[in-house]
């Protein structure tokens, strides 16, 4: 299930870090210039809705381009989208996100990055304990899930997060525009753990991957996420089929049959 349930910043799984709090010298990663200058102007208005209302959302995108640095100027919702959708509902509010950010460079991790040094340490223990403990591999799998999360960020692009901010200073405003994510068992290559077998990294990925779908199926919530059916549900995070109405189909047989009255008087 490629979906984000959450997006949380946890203990790091490979040994990138930063000399002398410098934005190009750094281990493990190549920076990309991105050399197209181009407007992005992006914004979500969020209408207010409760339980019988109709949800009016609109989405207006502008794009163009400029001669000098590039930039691009962006919308969204915040982060924290299940916690807007119920304020929306009680208060009857309307959210308006918008965000000005300037992209600098794509940062791509390197296939030759070393594993973190606790990380790789608790991948070995799984690789032990799956020969002869699977309950003891599936339960180390699983708390490695809670430490490392579902995915790893293998590129994001780096930009300001505000033209006023960018124009003060462009140095010491690096943030996350985007991001390309990858499951854990899609990773453990053979060179960064030369410890292990190709048997045993099998064996750690199959257990992750077990571990990964533990964790979606005990964290999803179904239901309706369409705001505008009386079966919404804010906290769904994964729609189901409860926002289609219930039919009834109602079949009549038979014969009708009438009659008529006539009334006669005397004048």
């Amino acid at each position: 299930m490629e979906k984000a349930l959450r997006l949380l910043e946890m203990n790091p799984v490979y040994d990138v870090s930063n000399f002398n709090d410098s934005d190009v010298f750094q281990s493990c990663i190549e920076m990309l210039p991105i050399r197209q200058s181009k407007i992005d102007l992006e914004s979500d208005i969020v209408d207010l809705y409760d339980s019988r209302s109709i949800d009016y959302a609109s989405k207006y995108v502008m794009e163009g381009s400029l001669n000098f640095e590039k930039f691009k100027l962006g919308g969204s919702y915040e982060s924290n989208y299940q916690k807007i959708k119920k304020q929306q509902s009680h208060d009857r509010t309307i959210a308006i996100r918008n965000e000005l950010s300037i992209l600098v460079a794509d940062v791509i991790l390197s296939s030759s990055c070393p594993l973190n040094y606790q990380a790789k340490k608790d991948l070995i223990e799984i690789a032990k304990y799956s020969q002869n403990q699977p309950l003891s591999a599936s339960y180390a799998a699983q708390m490695f899930i809670r430490k490392y999360g579902t995915h790893f960020t293998s590129r994001i692009q780096l930009g300001g997060m505000s033209l006023d901010t960018w124009q003060r200073n462009n140095q010491k405003i690096s943030s996350c525009c985007s991001s390309n994510d990858r499951k854990y068992d899609l990773f453990c290559p053979i060179g960064s753990l030369p410890e292990l077998s190709q048997l045993e990294l099998w064996r750690v990925r199959r257990q992750l991957n077990d571990a990964v779908n533990t964790y979606v199926e005990m964290n999803v919530v179904s239901g309706c996420m369409a705001r505008e059916s009386l079966s919404f549900n804010w906290i769904a995070n994964v729609a189901d089929d409860s926002c289609l109405s219930a039919k009834t189909n109602a079949k009549f047989g038979g014969k009708f049959g009438g009659h008529s009255k006539f009334y006669y008087t005397n004048n």
